[in-house]
C-alpha cells in the first residue's frame, strides 16, 4: 500500500484533513460575504487543482445541497464541516456536479464525496474555489490551522486541529 493511501485509511478525530488538492487562501478574502465574515464558522478556502472533493475525516454525510455544490458532514467526534464548491454555483442547478456520497452515508477519510467540472464552472463565469468551514467550532473551543495560507495542500493532509479532542 502506498504512503498516501495508508495515511488516508487512518483518521484521528482531533484532525480535519484537506478535502481537495490546491492552494490554501484566507476565508476572509473569499467573494461570498456569508463565508468571508465567518457567519457559518471558521474555515479556509482552497483553490482546487482538480475536480474532486474527498472526505476530510471519518463520519457521516448529513446533507447534500439540491444543486450538488455543497455537502455537510459530521465526524464521529461531533465536529461538523460544510464544504461548498464555488461562488453562486447554485445557479448551475447541479450541472457539472456529481454527488458520490449521498445523505446518511458513512464515510472514511479520503472517500470521494463529489466530483465537479472546474471548466463548466469557469465557463458559467463563476469562481470554483472550495470553502470548508466548521459551523460548530465554538463547541470545541475553536480550531487551529495546521497549514499556512498560500501553501499547496494535498487531500488527506492534516489541515486543521481540534485542540479539545487531542488526547
Amino acid at each position: 500500500m502506498n504512503i498516501v493511501v495508508d495515511k488516508l485509511l487512518k483518521s484521528d478525530p482531533a484532525y480535519i484533513y484537506a478535502p481537495v488538492d490546491g492552494k490554501m487562501t484566507a476565508l476572509e478574502d473569499f467573494a461570498d460575504p456569508l463565508f468571508a465574515e465567518g457567519v457559518l464558522g471558521p474555515g479556509i478556502v482552497i483553490e482546487p487543482e482538480e475536480g474532486m472533493i474527498y472526505a476530510p475525516f471519518m463520519g457521516e454525510v448529513t446533507s447534500v445541497s439540491e444543486s450538488k455544490n455543497a455537502i455537510g458532514l459530521k465526524c464521529f467526534s461531533g465536529v461538523e464541516v460544510l464544504i461548498h464548491i464555488g461562488v453562486d454555483t447554485v445557479r448551475m442547478k447541479g450541472e457539472g456536479f456529481q454527488v458520490i456520497a449521498e445523505k446518511g452515508k458513512k464515510i472514511r477519510t479520503g472517500d470521494v464525496l463529489i466530483t465537479f467540472d472546474p471548466e463548466a464552472i469557469s465557463e458559467a463565469g463563476l469562481v470554483n474555489s472550495i470553502v470548508m468551514v466548521v459551523p460548530n467550532a465554538a463547541k470545541f473551543d475553536g480550531i487551529v490551522m495546521m497549514s499556512q495560507l498560500g501553501e499547496n495542500v494535498k487531500h488527506g493532509e492534516r489541515l486543521m486541529k481540534i485542540p479539545s479532542l487531542d488526547k
